[in-house]
């Protein structure tokens, strides 16, 4: 067999070619996930668990999926100030409502909610109830273009020592499962990724119009326009959470890369 003037042989130079190549491809994948991981890690250790925790982390992972703090538009004659957050992914769009005070929620799904801490309880606005104006919304604007998908309606316990009657909290998650919740929506992949770049750039599309036309002048949350059907809010607890540990909404390996350009899971 012939030998190069290195001394190697032409499939030893061949073989440690691809090697090269192999190496360089898994620090390109690997880079992103410790910068990703060091982030969550950073993010988790601070003190900051309100709303902009939500979004920092829900951002880490599903990268411009995530539309913060949108004035949704659900009719022309009805608009209402912003969503704290929408995520939209493959398993439909996710409208979250954030709650960041501490203690125990009574969380029933129609009435007054009840909030508990140290023998005070406050009378609080029903988070789902509020909710269901921005999944109407979201359901108009997908209707409107062509695209059918399933819409969630969440809410979020943002604070580390908050917590919930069980019994009637479905659909209200904390923050130890916030992405693992995400993630189990996205794998029941309903829409295509091009379909989830077009709902993210309409949602957009339309916080622009409406702080154009509304904001600054006030609402009147009795004004609803009656005319759009209500749509079907899907089951939360059909959501499947992974068994693996969780803390503060990512899981400890942070391998999974969770952006607009990515493939569909299965």
């Amino acid at each position: 067999m012939a030998v190069l003037s290195n001394g190697f042989t032409p499939l030893v130079c061949v073989t440690l070619v691809i090697l090269a190549i192999a190496a360089l491809a898994i620090l390109v994948y690997l880079i992103p996930e410790i910068i990703k991981y060091y982030k969550v890690n950073k993010l988790n250790k601070s003190r900051i668990r309100d709303k902009r925790f939500a979004s920092e982390l829900l951002s880490l992972y599903f990268k411009n999926n995530v539309v913060k703090n949108p004035y949704l538009l659900r009719s022309d004659k009805d608009a209402r100030p912003d969503a704290d957050l929408v995520v939209v992914c493959e398993g439909g769009i996710v409208v979250i409502s954030v709650e960041d005070r501490p203690g125990f929620y009574e969380t029933p799904k129609k009435g007054i909610w009840t909030l508990s801490n140290y023998g005070e309880v406050k009378r609080i606005p029903n988070l789902f109830e509020r909710g269901m104006f921005y999944v109407s919304a979201c359901a108009n604007i997908a209707r409107r273009n062509g695209i059918s998908c399933p819409i969630f309606n969440l809410v979020l316990l943002s604070d580390d020592t908050a917590d919930y009657d069980k019994g009637t909290g479905d659909g209200v998650i904390t923050n130890d499962i916030l992405v693992a919740c995400i993630r189990s929506i996205k794998r029941k992949a309903k829409i295509t990724t091009e379909e989830v770049a077009k709902l993210v750039e309409l949602l957009q599309q339309n916080d622009t119009y409406c702080r154009k036309l509304f904001v600054g002048k006030s609402y009147d949350d009795g004004f609803i326009d009656k005319s759009e059907p209500t749509p079907e809010i899907e089951d939360t607890a059909d959501i499947e959470l992974p068994e693996e540990n969780f803390e503060n909404g990512s899981d400890k390996a942070a391998s999974e890369s969770e952006d607009g350009t990515d493939t569909k899971e299965n």
